[in-house]
C-alpha cells in the first residue's frame, strides 16, 4: 500500500486511512469500528489504523518466553547448518536483542553465541571456537557451511571408492567360477579350457586303455581290462592328480573354487 500512495502522491494521514478503510473486508471493517468506539475509524490517521490492526492481529509476544526459547534453540537431528541458521534468525526477530543504552542492535552477538552452543557436531564446534573472538556470525556461519560439506564429500568419496574395486574383484572371480558350464571329456575339468592353457591330459597316457589324450576315470574304451600293477597304478594316479592340481592353480583358483565350479557342473 506504501507503494500505492507513492504512485497517487497520497500524504495526509487521514486520505491514506480512508484508502486503507475501502480495503479491508467487511469482518475486519467491523473489528476496526469497534475498536475505534467511541470514535469512528474514519476519523482516524493511516497510523493510528495499522496499529489498532496490528495490536489486535498480531500481538506483541512476551520478550522473555520468546528470549527463552531461543537459547533453548539448537540444531535438530535432521537440520543441516543453513536450516538451523535461518531457524535461530527467525526466533531471535521476536527477542527484542536491542542495547537501550547505545541504541543498537545486539543480535549479532546473541546470534553468534547460540549458533556456537546449539551446534550438532563436536568437531565443527571446537573450529568454531578457535576462531577470534571478533569473528561475526556470518563468517562462523560461512566456515561451519564449509566443514559441514568437506565432511559430507569426504564420506561420499570413502563409500564410493574402496567398495568399487572390491565389487570388481568379486564380480571377476564369480565370472571366472560360473562361466564353465561342462567338463573337459578328456582331463575332466573345466571346458573350454582357458585360453593359452592346454588340457593336462594332452600328453598322457590312460593306464586302462594305454591311449594317449585322457585321463583313465575319462577313458571310454569299452571291455579293456586294467592289467596294470598295484603300485603302478598307484603311481599314475599320484601322477594325474598332481598334473590336475597344476592345473587348477595356473588358472589361480583355490581347493574351494574348484569345488564351487564342479558343484555347478553337477546341478
Amino acid at each position: 500500500m506504501g507503494i500505492y500512495f507513492k504512485m497517487k502522491k497520497v500524504t495526509d494521514q487521514v486520505v491514506k486511512g480512508q484508502v486503507l478503510l475501502t480495503s479491508l473486508t467487511p469482518k475486519l471493517y467491523q473489528m476496526v469500528a469497534d475498536l475505534s468506539a467511541p470514535g469512528l475509524p474514519e476519523e482516524k490517521s493511516f497510523d493510528e489504523l495499522c496499529q489498532l490492526l496490528t495490536d489486535q492481529l498480531c500481538p506483541k509476544p512476551n520478550e522473555i518466553s520468546e528470549q527463552n526459547k531461543f537459547v533453548n534453540r539448537v540444531q535438530a537431528g535432521e537440520e543441516n547448518i543453513s536450516q538451523f541458521v535461518v531457524a535461530l534468525k527467525h526466533q531471535a526477530r521476536t527477542c527484542h536483542f536491542f542495547c537501550e543504552s547505545c541504541e543498537a542492535t545486539t543480535m549479532d552477538t546473541h546470534l553468534r553465541c547460540q549458533f556456537v552452543r546449539g551446534i550438532r557436531d563436536e568437531n565443527i564446534r571446537q573450529k568454531l571456537l578457535q576462531e577470534d573472538s571478533k569473528t561475526n556470525f556470518n563468517d562462523l556461519v560461512k566456515l561451519a557451511v564449509n566443514i559441514e560439506s568437506s565432511q559430507r564429500d569426504s564420506k561420499q568419496m570413502k563409500m564410493t571408492s574402496v567398495p568399487v574395486c572390491e565389487d570388481k574383484s568379486f564380480d571377476e572371480i564369480n565370472k571366472v567360477k560360473t562361466s564353465f558350464s561342462r567338463k573337459c571329456r578328456s582331463c575332466g575339468g573345466v571346458w573350454p579350457h582357458m585360453k593359452g592353457k592346454p588340457c593336462p591330459a594332452a600328453t598322457k597316457t590312460c593306464f586302462k586303455c594305454h591311449k594317449s589324450g585322457h585321463f583313465s576315470p575319462q577313458c571310454r574304451s569299452s571291455g579293456v581290462r586294467n592289467v596294470t600293477y598295484e603300485h603302478e597304478e598307484h603311481q599314475l594316479h599320484e601322477e594325474e592328480e598332481k598334473n590336475y592340481e597344476k592345473y587348477i592353480t595356473s588358472y589361480g583358483l583355490d581347493a574351494d573354487a574348484e569345488d564351487q565350479i564342479f558343484a555347478v557342473q553337477n546341478v
